[in-house]
């Protein structure tokens, strides 16, 4: 082997060196990647369901005005059991 084809023959292997070196951080980069996407599907999936779960409880949570009636009707009742005590608890007046 003579000089100059030693030289072709280690830059040749210095560029396949360095091209495999590239490929092989490439792959692990790849890999990395790919694992960080996974976890993004999974998180979305997560998110997703948690807005389907958010949109389902808004449609079945009951209105402000249907809200004010049922306090409304709930201190109604209040007021109508204290009245009922109070007339409970009243002496009966005897007739004679």
């Amino acid at each position: 082997m003579n000089q100059r084809t030693l030289s072709r023959f280690l830059i040749i292997g210095a560029l396949v060196a360095t091209v495999g070196a590239g490929l092989a951080l490439q792959r692990r980069e790849t890999i990395a990647l790919r694992r960080e996407l996974t976890q993004v599907h999974a998180s979305t999936a997560d998110l997703e369901r948690l807005r389907a779960e958010n949109q389902r409880l808004r449609d079945n949570q009951i209105s402000a005005a249907e809200l004010a009636t049922l306090r409304a009707d709930h201190a109604a009742v209040q007021r109508l059991w204290s009245e009922l005590d109070v007339l409970t608890k009243k002496p009966s007046i005897a007739t004679p």
